[in-house]
């Protein structure tokens, strides 16, 4: 009975520890699956990205008549439905791709295409309004034939639009719904306030009016100063000019007197000179 024992207790624990090798062995295989994927993934996505700039310039050559008759094709199909907005579509279509894949936090990646698509609509809408006139009723054949015939308009994706909301709201209307739509489509992309834009370009120009006054009063200022110095600079040439010229006046005055005490006194020595000289008898002269 206690040899049975035995014999259970080994063979429960060969199949436990054989157990716990399978489970070793499945788990180190799909760790090794997932590393494969993990190192396959980032070489898959650059290829994509590489494939897809490749049918981009593909695409965006076409519109310009480079590649052929299958460019003209695909340029058709472009130009029918986004009219001329399909002039930027791939580029933009490859852009919003990079900037997903780019962007860390995804809502904000979300909120940014959405106002990319939202702008780029009000510009697809603006230009279906430049390149035809209302149409009677809505065909979307008719605005793609029209736009992949004309290259104009925008499409039938964006003149679909257009004809619903120049329909409901006219001209008038839709342009204002288009600059409201606009606005709110940058606002989101920029993440800056328009008001608060416009406000600090107000203040902006208000204090660039504030500092053109005061350089204009430091102008005047300095003006006035440098003709105050200049003015000083004058004066005092002038009262130098004249303290010289009571200089030399003085000079020549000191010279003078001078000169006329040195005659003086010559003629004071000539004087006594013929004063102490003896005096010759002359015929009829007498001594009184």
């Amino acid at each position: 009975m206690a040899e049975n024992t035995t014999v259970r207790k080994t063979a429960g624990r060969t199949r436990s520890a054989s157990a716990s090798k399978a489970g070793t062995g499945r788990k180190r295989s799909t760790g090794k699956r997932k590393a494969g994927r993990a190192a396959a993934s980032p070489l898959t996505g650059e290829i994509t990205t590489w494939i897809g700039l490749a049918v981009v310039l593909l695409l965006f050559l076409s519109n310009f008549g480079l590649i052929g008759g299958i460019g003209n094709f695909f340029s058709s199909i472009l130009f029918g439905l986004f009219g001329i907005p399909a002039y930027i579509m791939p580029l933009l279509g490859i852009g919003a791709y990079l900037y997903y894949r780019v962007e860390k936090r995804r809502d904000r990646a979300v909120r940014k295409l959405f106002a990319g698509l939202l702008l780029l609509l009000c510009l697809g809408v603006f230009c279906e309004m430049l390149a035809s006139p209302p149409l009677e009723a809505w065909s979307p054949v008719e605005i793609y034939l029209r736009c992949a015939g004309e290259r104009a308009g925008g499409g039938v994706f964006f003149g679909s639009p257009a004809f619903l909301l120049m329909k409901t709201l006219s001209g008038v209307g839709t342009v204002l719904v288009l600059l409201v739509l606009g606005i709110i489509a940058l606002l989101i992309l920029t993440e800056k306030s328009f008001i608060g834009t416009v406000k600090d370009g107000g203040d902006y120009l208000y204090d660039r009016a504030l500092r053109s006054r005061d350089s204009a009063e430091l102008r005047k200022r300095e003006r006035k100063e440098r003709r105050l110095q200049e003015e000083e600079a004058r004066e005092e040439k002038r009262r130098i000019r004249e303290e010289q010229r009571a200089a030399r006046a003085e000079e020549i005055r000191r010279r003078e007197e001078e000169l006329d005490r040195l005659e003086e006194e010559r003629e004071e020595r000539a004087r006594r000179r013929r004063a102490e000289e003896p005096k010759e008898d002359y015929p009829g002269y007498s001594d009184p």
